[in-house]
């Protein structure tokens, strides 16, 4: 059993035919990654972006499938 391997991360990918995607995590423009000691940490998973008055805002579960609490992230104009 290798629990690294149940840690989910934000990621990002584009697809042209919804069939192959290509990954492009580093893209993804969300600010205030997680530190060493923070609630998501180990994990950020189930993520649903939310358009509202002009801004992206992506909500998320944090460590342990969101055990260590919800929170949010803003995405930043490129």
């Amino acid at each position: 059993d290798r629990p690294e391997l149940r840690r989910y991360r934000i990621g990002y990918a584009l697809s042209d035919d919804l069939a192959t995607w290509h990954r492009h995590d580093a893209r993804h423009r969300f600010v205030n990654p997680p530190g060493p000691e923070d609630w998501d940490a180990e994990m950020q998973c189930y993520p649903t972006v939310v358009e509202a008055g002009g801004r992206s805002i992506m909500i998320y579960c944090g460590n342990g499938y969101g055990t260590g609490g919800i929170g949010f992230a803003e995405r930043v104009a490129p």
